[in-house]
């Protein structure tokens, strides 16, 4: 009767060491989920400020097409103006040696003018370009951290 009794204590003792490892493994298990779901908010975090970031760009771009437009308006009346100078020149044949030096010193105002626009336009265009290639890049991270997301999520399904 005795070794039934401690054979009895025995399994007692058997199933509370696996019951208290079987308590620490879920303990664990917790602190690991409630680590990856701080990760998640974390992410999302990212991606939001990352949306945001794509969204200031896509502003900034948007401006920037303007400001060409405007140049370009800019660039189309000063070509309108430089022929309205030389058709004014021809008509004023009579007065040539007089005008002609304030013609000239018009028109390399107008040339000078044309090149600053050439330039700033020359200027928004890489600009452009390099936004475009940030916003390509900020696509990337937001593909890869939405990969990220779903593997997380993926990792916390098969857990839980």
């Amino acid at each position: 009767k005795q070794n039934e009794i401690d054979s009895f204590q025995n399994r007692i003792q058997s199933l509370t060491s696996r019951s208290s490892q079987d308590h620490t493994a879920i303990t664990e298990l917790m602190t690991t989920v409630n680590q990856l779901r701080g990760k998640a908010a974390d992410d999302d975090s990212k991606l939001t400020s990352t949306k945001k970031d794509l969204e200031e760009r896509e502003l900034e771009l948007n401006q920037s097409i303007t400001k060409i437009d405007m140049l370009t308006s800019q660039i189309e009346e000063l070509k309108i103006n430089k022929t309205k100078l030389e058709i004014q020149h021809t008509k004023d044949i009579k007065n040539r040696e007089i005008n002609q030096e304030l013609l000239l010193e018009e028109l390399e105002e107008v040339r000078s003018r044309l090149e600053e626009l050439s330039t700033q336009l020359n200027t928004v265009q890489l600009d452009i370009v390099t936004k475009e290639k940030h916003i390509e890049d900020l696509e990337k991270q937001l593909v890869s951290k939405e990969l990220e997301i779903q593997q997380l999520t993926k990792l916390q399904t098969e857990k839980e």
